[in-house]
C-alpha cells in the first residue's frame, strides 16, 4: 500500500533516539537503535537482511556512503564516563570497520556524509550539557570520507548543544542547528562562519537542513513551525508555516530541492512546495499507536520513497512520487478527484481521471 510500517530496530523511547537512513535508490534501509545494534532492511520485502553491534551504548545517527558500500554509525557511550564514537562500517556479508573517526565533539547527536560522498560531518555538545542540552555551546566537525580529521571540532557559542546538520550536494559547507535557538551555516573546514541568526527568544529549534544548491536553509522547531531562511545571511524567506500541530522533530530537502519534508510528534509526515510554502496533499499518518515519539523523515536520493522512524524503533515507509500521491488521494477520496483536490495532492500534474470506478 502506499504505507508500510514494522519495527525496525530494538528502541528504548526514553532514550529519545532516533535514526535511519535509505539508499539512493531506496531499496535498502539502516535503522540503529538504543542498544548499539543496526539494522539493515529490504524496503521492497522487508526482510532483515543484516543486523550487527555497530557501536557501544546508544545509536545516535546513521548514514550511507558512496555507493551504499560504507554506512557511517554515530554513538553514545553513557554511564559515569561518557563518550562519543563515530564509526564508518563496510558493508557486505560480515560488516567490518572500515574508519574509527576521532577529534570530533564528546557526545554526539548527529552525522552525516555529504550527498557526494567526500566528506563526513558530526554535530554534537558534552556531557556537561547531559542535563541541560538548551544552554552551553555547539559543536560541530568534519573529516574525510577516509577518517582523517579535517578540522579540529569548531565550537559555535552559545545557543546549546548542536542538534542536527546537514551538507548541501557538495560539501564542505553545512547548515547546524542549536537546541537552544539558534542556527548556523558554516563551513568547519576552514572555520568560518558563513551566517548565524536566532530564531525568537523563545523558541527551541530542533533541526535544520540546508537545500542541495546550498543557498537556502529550513528549520523546523517545538512550536510546530516550519521556516525558510536565506544561507547567506539568515534572512527569512517565507512566514512561518505551520508543520505540525505540536512539536515539529525533522526537515529534510527532496534531491531536487523541489519539496520538504517534515515529521511532526502530532503523528504525521507533511510535504511542501519548497518555493511557495503551500502543503502538497493532506499529511500522512503515522499509525500503529496513539503518540509517535519525537519522529524524523527523509527521502531517499531517487526522491521516490519517504523513510520515517520514531524513538520507539518503529519504521514508516511512503511513495513520495506523483504516482504515490495519487494513489492516496483516491484511497482517501473513494472516487476521482476533482480539478481543485488534484491540484493540492498532485501538484504540477496534469488533470487526470485516475482513480478506479467505484472507488
Amino acid at each position: 500500500g502506499f504505507i508500510r510500517s514494522f519495527i525496525g530496530a530494538r528502541a528504548n523511547p526514553a532514550l529519545m533516539a532516533w535514526n535511519v537512513a535509505i539508499t539512493p535508490n531506496g531499496r535498502l534501509l539502516a535503522v540503529g537503535g538504543t542498544d548499539g545494534r543496526v539494522n539493515l532492511w529490504d524496503t521492497r520485502s522487508l526482510r532483515k537482511l543484516a543486523s550487527f553491534q555497530a557501536v557501544p551504548g546508544i545509536t545516535a545517527a546513521v548514514s550511507f556512503g558512496p555507493g551504499a558500500r560504507t554506512l557511517l554509525v554515530a554513538g553514545d557511550q553513557l554511564g559515569p564516563h561518557p563518550r562519543g564514537v563515530l564509526r564508518i562500517w563496510r558493508l557486505g556479508a560480515r560488516p567490518s570497520i572500515a574508519h574509527e573517526l576521532t577529534g570530533g565533539p564528546p557526545l554526539y547527536n548527529w552525522a552525516t556524509f555529504s550527498p557526494d560522498g567526500r566528506f563526513v560531518a558530526a554535530v554534537g555538545g558534552t556531557p556537561a550539557q547531559l542535563g541541560g542540552a538548551y544552554h552551553g555551546d555547539g559543536l560541530v566537525a568534519e573529516w574525510s570520507a577516509s577518517g582523517r580529521l579535517l578540522s579540529p571540532a569548531m565550537r559555535l557559542p552559545g545557543g546549546g548543544v548542536a542538534s542536527d546538520v546537514s551538507f548541501a550536494h557538495n560539501g564542505p559547507r553545512v547548515a547546524v542547528s542549536q537546541l537552544g535557538d539558534r542556527v548556523a551555516v558554516v563551513d568547519p573546514v576552514r572555520r568560518a562562519t558563513v551566517a548565524r541568526w536566532r530564531l525568537t527568544k523563545t523558541l527551541l529549534t530542533a533541526g535544520a537542513a540546508l537545500s542541495p544548491d546550498g543557498q537556502r536553509v529550513a528549520t523546523v522547531d517545538f512550536d510546530g513551525f516550519l521556516r525558510e531562511w536565506r544561507a547567506g545571511d539568515g534572512k527569512a524567506i517565507l512566514p512561518p508555516i505551520r508543520a505540525s500541530e505540536s512539536a515539529a522533530w525533522s526537515v529534510n530537502w527532496s534531491p531536487d530541492g523541489l519539496r520538504l519534508v517534515t515529521a511532526g510528534a502530532d503523528n504525521t509526515i507533511r510535504m511542501y512546495d519548497a518555493r511557495t510554502g503551500q502543503q502538497i496533499g493532506t499529511s500522512l499518518p503515522m499509525p500503529g499507536q496513539q503518540q509517535v515519539n519525537d519522529p524524523y523523515a527523509v527521502y531517499s536520493q531517487d526522491g521516490k520513497t519517504i523513510a520515517a522512524t520514531d524513538s520507539t524503533g518503529r519504521v514508516w515507509l511512503y511513495r513520495a512520487a506523483p504516482s504515490g500521491w495519487e494513489a492516496y488521494a483516491c484511497q482517501l477520496a473513494a472516487r476521482n478527484l476533482t480539478r481543485a483536490e488534484w491540484t493540492k495532492f498532485v501538484p504540477g500534474q496534469p488533470y487526470r481521471r485516475i482513480c478506479a470506478a467505484g472507488s
